[in-house]
């Protein structure tokens, strides 16, 4: 699970991170345009991605594949499901939290992104409405030129984690 807020990089990482572990991507904006769900943010149209999300997550797990769900994830009850069910099935599940400075966010949002529709001033609102991980997991800052060092420092934490089994 790869959560942060946007402009954080979270998706530019765990589209890479999936390429690098050969798992399955499942991204929030790509499955929200799948649903035609562009520009609605209701609280009901969110739960939809992100059961839609975890729907997927579950049949590529199921399937004996890895997966790198990536999402904000900054609403407890929109990860408990995720979390909850890996640990019922036995399915190994680590949580990386990505974050930036926001001098770094700030640019990254005034650029226009192939996917997601936030700004800064959606990354002001989900920030206070962001909610802390009670469970554990690891916090990866991005900056403006160190993929390469959360990449490996990711690879590191999966692969040092006692429920972690390779394929």
């Amino acid at each position: 699970m790869v959560s942060g807020l946007p402009g954080t990089g979270k998706s530019y990482f765990a589209s890479r991170l999936s390429q690098r572990l050969g798992a399955v991507y499942i991204n929030s904006d790509a499955v929200r345009r799948e649903l035609g769900a562009m520009g609605k943010y209701t609280d009901e149209v969110k739960y939809t991605v992100y059961e839609e999300m975890f729907h997927r997550c579950k049949i590529a797990l199921k399937a004996g594949k890895c997966v790198v769900a990536d999402a904000t994830f900054h609403k407890k009850k929109n990860r408990e499901a995720f979390i909850l069910w890996t640990r019922n099935n036995n399915i190994p599940i680590i949580i990386l939290e990505v974050f930036a400075s926001e001098e770094i966010i700030r640019k990254r949002l005034s650029k226009p992104r192939t996917y997601s529709e936030a700004d800064w001033d959606v990354y002001l609102k989900l920030k206070d409405e962001r909610e802390p991980f009670e469970v554990k997991h690891q916090k990866l800052e991005s900056s403006s030129n160190n993929i390469n060092f959360m990449l490996e420092k990711a690879h590191h934490i999966i692969e040092a984690s006692h429920e972690y089994k390779a394929n």
